[in-house]
């Protein structure tokens, strides 16, 4: 009997040693540039971190969730009103299915794609109000108050990764599906360019 439960563990040791070997860790920064599917909304320069997951599944095909602190910003640009401006702090989960595609060498190409969900967590704010046909801004920022339910943001994401050794450079895009008044009451678009390592 102890026989047998020594090989079992030892089986469950190997399969455990082999697949953390067929996995990684990583670390990541962005620019990226946000805008907003609603009228007005200008393109803005923010940025994030993050780390990423890299979990072979079979063959070529990988499984790599990411986690990824940022910061973005929205601001009109009308000129018959004060511009409004909402910023945000924001922890987003990326579930991406990753291909990959061998150039020769320590060189490869990931096509990656997949659903994303956004916690918006904190932010500045700059927003006017028309009171008897008269509009009253409010030049400085504040802090928005969204109800915990508003703070969550979803969609979808794609890029794609060049792979030099251990060396990732990286272009996604990010489209959410949910409008949000923290995007001026449109959809979320961030492109975004960075450099990441893997260990």
């Amino acid at each position: 009997m102890r026989k047998k439960n020594f090989l079992f563990v030892a089986l469950f040791l190997l399969c455990s040693v082999t697949s953390y070997a067929q996995s990684q860790w990583g670390v990541f920064g962005q620019a990226n540039l946000s805008g907003s599917t609603a009228d007005g909304v200008g393109t803005r320069v923010g940025g994030s971190i993050g780390v990423m997951y890299d979990r072979k599944l079979t063959g070529n095909l990988f499984l790599q969730p990411r986690l990824v602190a940022s910061y973005m910003e929205n601001e009109t640009k009308k000129s018959v009103t004060p511009n409004e401006f909402f910023s945000q702090w924001s922890l987003t989960l990326p579930v991406l299915a990753s291909y990959k595609f061998d150039l020769g060498g320590a060189n490869s190409l990931r096509l990656n794609a997949g659903p994303y969900l956004q916690y918006a967590a904190f932010g500045r704010d700059r927003v006017y109000k028309v009171r008897m046909g008269e509009t009253q801004s409010y030049p400085s920022l504040g802090w928005w108050h969204q109800d915990f339910g508003k703070h969550f943001t979803y969609g979808l994401q794609g890029g794609v990764s060049f792979v030099h050794n251990k060396w990732v450079g990286m272009i996604d895009y990010k489209y959410s599906l949910r409008k949000s008044l923290l995007n001026m009451n449109g959809h979320e678009s961030t492109f975004s360019f960075g450099v990441g390592y893997m260990f």
